[in-house]
């Protein structure tokens, strides 16, 4: 059985970032998006989750010890159940076999189900580092700025316009068409447009540590939406990065952001 072992309060941080975005419901076509994937080397604790339109992803070069490279992916239900301690003072042992993960501290182990599958290139997906558009906000604003959208819209129809212009970012309920955006600063020198599912910009910055959050995508063709997965990306205080990608909902063309756009 190959060994890994990890202070607690990575591994909570790590399953607290990622599980979520695993798909609830069990597909036999899709079974990996069932689960959680442990990407472990003795460089860097990578745990992955997706459910197809979005993906959240946890690396950390420290606190943990591994000497040899381990992949599998975990039944996330399984790993939601785990009551697990948090402190930065346990140790967390984990010995991973083709069926199944023995998780295990001091006072109890637990037994979690491997999920036979193949895991999608995930590191394929994020944005180009170069020739990306690259923008800045604090977290706070942008949840704000959600949550005053997302109050606009509908159970029916979650999606929210997102608008980038230089100097700041715009957010409106879709089904409110384009009557009450949503504006706050950021650091930001393009203008773009897409149309997100709030649900899920929501639980991404949630799990977000830090105050500043940086949102990336690839350059959208002139006159039309984003169409590539949009990144939100910030770094703990222990210098985990947490990374959140989530598709656009497809739209055929850009809509203007009334008070700016003429």
């Amino acid at each position: 059985m190959r060994q890994i072992e990890i202070r607690a309060d990575v591994f909570h941080r790590a399953l607290k970032t990622t599980t979520f975005a695993a798909s609830r419901d069990f597909d036999p076509n899709r079974p990996a998006f069932s689960g959680v994937l442990l990407d472990v080397s003795p460089t860097a604790f990578r745990v992955v989750a997706t459910d197809g339109c979005r993906l959240a992803f946890f690396e950390s070069n420290d606190g943990y010890d591994c000497r040899e490279t381990t992949t599998a992916i975990l039944s996330a239900r399984e790993l939601l159940d785990l009551k697990l301690p948090r402190a930065s003072s346990v140790t967390i042992k984990i010995a991973v076999n083709g069926t199944e993960a023995i998780i295990q501290h001091e006072k109890a182990a637990f037994s979690v189900p491997v999920i036979e599958a193949h895991y999608p290139n995930y590191l394929g997906i994020f944005p180009p580092e170069h020739g990306a558009i690259t923008l800045r906000c604090e977290k706070a604003h942008f949840a704000e700025a959600l949550k005053n959208a997302r109050r606009d819209t509908t159970r029916e129809n979650r999606n929210v316009f997102f608008w980038t212009r230089p100097g700041f970012i715009a957010v409106g309920a879709e089904n409110a068409g384009t009557s009450y955006p949503h504006k706050l600063a950021a650091q930001c020198e393009h203008s773009a447009f897409g149309v997100f599912n709030s649900t899920y910009l929501r639980d991404a910055l949630q799990t977000l540590p830090a105050r500043s959050v940086r949102i990336r995508f690839a350059w959208p063709e002139t006159g039309r939406p984003i169409f590539n997965p949009m990144e939100l990306f910030s770094v703990d205080q222990s210098g985990n990065a947490i990374r959140h990608l989530m598709m656009p909902c497809w739209r055929p063309f850009v809509y203007a952001l009334p008070g700016f756009d003429t």
